[in-house]
């Protein structure tokens, strides 16, 4: 063999290895679900940011890809300091965002009997519309057959309405005192 043939030969061989080396390792990814535990998989979980984390060959030799080698007592604190830090702005965004999508949401309106008394069954969703105002709550079934209209107790009105309609006519009419 000439020496141009073995270099090639050997420079075939090293990157074979090297694809078979990368492509035996799965991809393990890190997240935090909504209680704050952190779990490992192979796939990330949709709608949760995640991070791909290098598995070593030993095993227990795992390590952060976004994370350098930390030898000393000092790296590896300020390493969970910062991720600390991290996962408390994190915490705070989903507090923040939690507290705006509830100051969002109108206060309960409610139905008085007397409206709740002039609504029949068969009636149109316009006419209970008309009638009772918006629904403080809707809620559509898993077939999307129908859906169910709430009216939540107010001060002066201690019942929830439920109201459910099917195929855009009132089926079901249904007042419950709260408790």
């Amino acid at each position: 063999m000439k020496p141009r043939g073995v270099f090639a030969a050997f420079a075939l061989w090293g990157v074979v290895c090297a694809i078979t080396a990368t492509a035996g390792e799965p991809q393990v990814y890190k997240w935090k679900d909504a209680n704050g535990v952190t779990h490992y998989g192979e796939r990330p979980p949709e709608g949760r940011p995640s991070r791909a984390v290098e598995v070593g060959r030993e095993p227990g030799t795992a390590r952060d890809s976004t994370a350098g080698d930390c030898a000393s007592i000092r790296c590896q604190y300020e390493r969970l300091r910062n991720d600390r830090m991290v996962e408390e702005a994190e915490r705070r965004a989903e507090r923040e965002s939690t507290a705006k999508r509830a100051a969002q949401q109108p206060a309960a309106r409610g139905m008085t009997f007397d409206v709740y008394a002039r609504i029949d069954r068969g009636m149109t969703e316009g006419e209970v519309m008309l009638r009772a105002g918006p629904p403080d709550y809707e809620a559509t079934d898993a077939y999307r057959i129908g859906k169910t209209w709430f009216y939540y107790p107010t001060s002066s009105d201690p019942f929830t309405t439920m109201i459910t309609l099917r195929s855009g006519r009132v089926f079901e009419l249904d007042r419950v005192r709260k408790f």
